[in-house]
């Protein structure tokens, strides 16, 4: 449980990083078309190898494709959880990590990730375990992917209002996302048009929810039944 304290004491980043970012919706028809162009820098299978290698070079319209374009793919699963992760939590709950189990940990992460890549808490919680086992490049490494993803993100609006809403491919997104802009859910969440709203405890932003664009996740299940 220690190093679970520790790891969210580190996943709070602070707003001001990158609400610099300038907000842009996602065209989801125009970033299916812009994927499927083999000949064009947005070619789904390419941005996906540079994103596995950590690169920092994506642009704002790279991660946009990369992040939104994976809705697109047969792996997506919006709703779906990993074998793993059970497995993981089980390792992470000891008070303290020998040697053994952030090994255990490392594998268990990377095993989530091969299904869910754009899981941004294991991202986190697999940088942290790289560091701790020593292996600083793949810890940097996994942290620049999570980072492209939260840019992606926080690229489509600011979430505090149904018009500005953050666009979300998965409904643990917008959990993490909270953590990450240093909010904590209430308890209390609703569906206001197509958007879920997401109250907060009180917090120094004067923030009482956050908006969530989750057409991505109900169109998949469109798509699905018109199989």
């Amino acid at each position: 449980m220690k190093f679970l304290n520790t790891l969210f004491c580190c996943l709070l980043l602070s707003i001001s990083v990158y609400g610099q970012t300038e907000k842009q919706k996602p065209n989801y028809s125009e970033i299916e078309k812009n994927i499927k162009d083999k000949k064009s820098g947005l070619f789904y299978e390419k941005l996906f190898e540079k994103f596995l290698t950590g690169d920092t070079s994506f642009t704002i319209t790279e991660k946009q494709h990369l992040y939104y374009g994976y809705q697109f793919q047969k792996n997506y699963s919006p709703y779906g959880s990993s074998e793993f992760s059970d497995s993981l939590k089980k390792v992470l709950n000891k008070e303290e990590l020998d040697s053994n189990d952030v090994i255990l940990g490392i594998k268990y992460g990377n095993n989530i990730l091969e299904k869910f890549p754009f899981d941004l808490r294991t991202l986190n919680i697999l940088s942290r375990l790289y560091s701790k086992n020593g292996d600083e490049t793949n810890s940097v490494k996994i942290l620049n992917r999570r980072e492209n993803i939260i840019a992606a993100i926080l690229s489509t609006g600011d979430g505090l209002t149904d018009k500005t809403a953050l666009y979300i491919l998965s409904v643990s997104d917008e959990y993490d996302m909270l953590r990450i802009l240093g909010l904590k859910f209430s308890g209390s969440q609703s569906l206001i048009g197509g958007n879920d709203y997401l109250k907060v405890t009180k917090n120094e932003y004067g923030i009482e929810g956050m908006y969530f664009d989750v057409s991505a996740p109900f169109g998949s299940i469109s798509r699905m039944f018109k199989k």
